[in-house]
């Protein structure tokens, strides 16, 4: 049994050294390209988008809340723009123009106005689809999507994307 961990040491060792010499392994490179976003990383944000649309429908909404909505389909556009997941234009769409359509009405008002019927759809059913493309998605294209949506979403959301994309 010692023999067994002896050996296994030294074939780490080894391969440590090799690696230092021909510098990083391309399939080690590649795997971390295309692990996908880990699960509780997708449900902060998707539970985020759902937490949110819970306090517009009752009315308890910030701009904060209306604001990671047009910011999620924004990034939920480009996923689809680069043809990574295809297929949820018309999801993404409706959530869009629900967000304008939210976002025209509150302009008038300090607080977020109440939903119509069809723009709570048009959210619940883009959380659902959004949460399927953040769970399919690889990290790399994700940081790739961010890093291409990084102008529309501006300002010093466009800081905190550079700052998480860095490397990747």
């Amino acid at each position: 049994m010692r023999t067994d961990h002896l050996t296994a040491t030294l074939d780490l060792r080894r391969a440590i050294a090799t690696a230092k010499r021909k510098g990083p392994n391309p399939a080690l490179v590649a795997m971390a390209q295309i692990k996908t976003i880990d699960a509780a990383t997708v449900q902060s944000m998707a539970g985020g988008l759902q937490c949110s649309l819970d306090r517009m429908r009752i009315g308890t909404a910030t701009l904060t809340d209306l604001r990671d909505f047009r910011y999620a389909t924004i990034v939920a556009h480009g996923i689809e723009k680069h043809k990574i997941i295809r297929g949820l234009a018309e999801f993404i769409s409706a959530a869009i123009k629900a967000v304008h359509q939210i976002e025209a009405r509150q302009a008038d008002e300090e607080k977020i106005p109440t939903l119509y019927g069809e723009e709570i759809s048009a959210l619940h059913e883009f959380i659902h689809w959004h949460r399927f493309q953040l769970n399919t998605i690889s990290q790399k294209e994700y940081a790739t999507v961010l890093r291409s949506v990084a102008r529309e979403i501006g300002g010093s959301m466009q800081a905190r994307i550079n700052k998480q994309t860095q490397g990747r």
